[in-house]
């Protein structure tokens, strides 16, 4: 490991040298962003985990929406008739009037037992404008209260609270899709980042190239004009002037590029055509040694991973399906309570001798809407009804259909959590072989770059002695060593990049990193 970073800061502060000799050519605003500032603006302003952020808090709703069938429920209901209704025989008269009045509250609850419990209070009045009528207006009350117990079929907290477990079951599953949408989001904004510093560096490298060719190409022709150059020595090293030019005109190209795509993963607005702006990336990329192995990864995947949460969430859904199926497969039998009380009043006319017909009215007796329900309410004329209701479908005898098709959905999640665990495992065994193999290119490729340094050097002492036969030779140890200052850059980064690549395989970038989107406890 002491090693790896010697490598690394050997390489940092050449690239650092050459950029202090050989500065950019074009002088930009500047906007300086840390690793972490990119993060946390990709977590803030991404626009499609906005969009997923979303899902969990509607899944909430759902799950609230499933407990509302345990709310109670009230209903208020009033009527009122005025009618003329003809006589059907000559006491009554031709016609007479009537007028009616009926109003009711009823309250209904279910519980997580599958009990329904019914309350209703019923109010009655009518007046009637009928000859020889003993009561009128007329007061009609009646309290009842109505329980039905599911004995078989919906019977139990564990049935009827099967779409609220399920809704629970599926907002989990989106609180994890949107943690894997965080993790993807984390990735991206560090593989964006990473790839510009690159670029960044890989720019600088040719540059730093293009002024030393350009440097030879000055010595060429006044060596030329001195006589101790020919005319193809000044002709290779305007070649390779031009090479170097194209080269950084194609290195400038993909710093556009991947700055772009470092814009687009932080919802930052692409830079202008002839705009100067540009990132500025203040960060350096660390080489600290990973030590875990695989047996600890993989144990980490296995509990932070989203995708086996939410297969492990699948299959709970599946289990409750089946326990629900097979409950619905049984018959209803129910056993149903009916208390009811009512009471009866109004204003009561007595006639002589008892007989309405005669119509004499010797007195009254008056009533009222309270009377009535003092009656009902002191339980005058209580009444009670007790059911018992036995209904078998034939489905669930011979067919069975959902229960069959809810075991096997529970089957096939338990498949797909074994076949989603074996894909963890192979990401993990990747990418820490990635990570392993980044490890072994920083320390070869810095060996190899020193080594180039020493023979350009060596070479360049030569030439400038006279020892060098041309100066074609020196333009390919030039080049030799950029392509491994660029190589060695590259693998620094492809180690940054894998190692970000291992906390999303393994689900702990947001506890590692010591980030938190929103809210969410993930």
């Amino acid at each position: 490991m002491q090693h790896l970073n010697k490598a690394f800061c050997l390489g940092v502060c050449l690239l650092s040298s050459t950029l202090l000799v050989f500065p950019a050519q074009d002088s930009k605003p500047l906007t300086s962003l840390s690793l972490k500032d990119c993060i946390v603006q990709a977590l803030a302003n991404n626009l499609a985990l906005s969009v997923e952020a979303f899902n969990p808090g509607l899944q909430g709703a759902a799950v609230s929406l499933t407990k509302e069938q345990f709310l109670p429920q009230l209903t208020l209901d009033y009527n009122k008739q005025n009618q003329t209704t003809l006589g059907v025989w000559g006491l009554q008269g031709t016609s007479y009037p009537y007028t009616q009045n009926e109003n009711s509250f009823t309250l209904n609850q279910k519980f997580v037992t599958g009990t329904a419990a019914q309350l209703n209070l019923f109010n009655w009045s009518s007046t009637t404008g009928q000859n020889y009528v003993e009561i009128n207006p007329q007061y009609y009350t009646y309290i009842q209260l109505q329980i039905t117990q599911p004995l078989l079929k919906n019977f139990g907290p564990k049935v009827n609270k099967t779409p609220t477990y399920q809704a629970e079951r599926q907002k989990d599953i989106a609180t994890a899709t949107l943690k894997l949408k965080v993790l993807q989001t984390v990735y991206d904004a560090e593989q964006a980042y990473w790839s510009l510093y690159y670029d960044l560096e890989n720019l600088r490298v040719q540059e730093s190239s293009l002024e030393q060719s350009r440097e030879l190409l000055k010595r060429a022709k006044e060596g030329e004009r001195v006589g101790s150059q020919s005319a193809i020595d000044v002709l290779n090293a305007e070649t390779d002037v031009a090479s170097w030019e194209d080269a950084l005109v194609s290195a400038r190209l993909q710093v556009e590029n991947d700055e772009a795509s470092l814009r687009k993963v932080l919802n930052l607005a692409p830079a202008a055509l002839n705009s100067t702006e540009r990132l500025f990336l203040s960060d350096k990329p660390a080489t600290e040694k990973i030590d875990i192995t695989y047996d600890q990864a993989l144990a980490a995947a296995l509990v932070h991973r989203p995708e086996i949460v939410q297969a492990e969430q699948q299959i709970a859904i599946a289990a409750s399906q089946v326990s629900y199926a097979r409950n619905q497969s049984l018959p209803e039998f129910d056993l149903t309570l009916r208390g009811w009380s009512p009471g009866q009043s109004g204003v009561e006319y007595l006639f002589q001798d008892g007989n309405p017909l005669t119509g004499i009215i010797v007195g009254k007796i008056v009533g009222s809407r309270w009377d009535a329900f003092k009656q009902a309410l002191r339980g005058t004329y209580k009444s009670w009804m007790a059911d018992l209701s036995l209904t078998i479908p034939m489905s669930s005898i011979f067919s069975r259909a959902s229960l069959a098709q809810a075991k096997l959905t529970q089957k096939q999640n338990l498949a797909a959590l074994e076949a989603q665990k074996q894909s963890v495992a192979f990401d993990v065994s990747e990418t820490l072989k990635q990570v392993r193999n980044a490890e072994l290119r920083i320390q070869s490729s810095a060996v190899y770059r020193a080594l180039q340094e020493k023979q350009l050097a060596a070479e360049m002492q030569r030439y400038q002695l006279g020892l060098l036969g041309g100066s074609q030779w020196l333009f390919e140890y030039q080049r030799r060593l950029a392509t491994a200052k660029a190589s060695e850059v590259r693998a620094i980064i492809d180690y940054r990049i894998a190692a970000a690549r291992l906390q999303q395989v393994m689900g702990t970038t947001l506890e590692t990193q010591g980030l938190k989107f929103r809210d969410y406890l993930f």
